[in-house]
C-alpha cells in the first residue's frame, strides 16, 4: 500500500488474518454478467440516462 498516496491509504484497512463474513465466492458463481448489465440498464433508463 506504500505506493498509494496518504488520502487513499486512509481509507483502505491493512489486511487481517479473520475470514470474511460473506461468501464472496458462491456468491459470484451465482452472478450473470448478463442480468447485471440488463439491471443496470434498466436503472439508467429509469433515471433517464439512457434512451431507449
Amino acid at each position: 500500500m506504500y505506493f498509494l498516496p496518504n488520502e487513499s491509504r486512509n481509507f483502505i484497512s491493512p489486511p487481517t488474518s479473520n475470514p470474511p463474513i460473506f461468501n464472496y465466492v458462491s456468491f459470484c458463481k451465482i452472478l450473470s454478467i448478463n442480468d447485471i448489465r440488463d439491471k443496470v440498464e434498466t436503472i439508467l433508463k429509469k433515471q433517464n440516462f439512457i434512451s431507449s
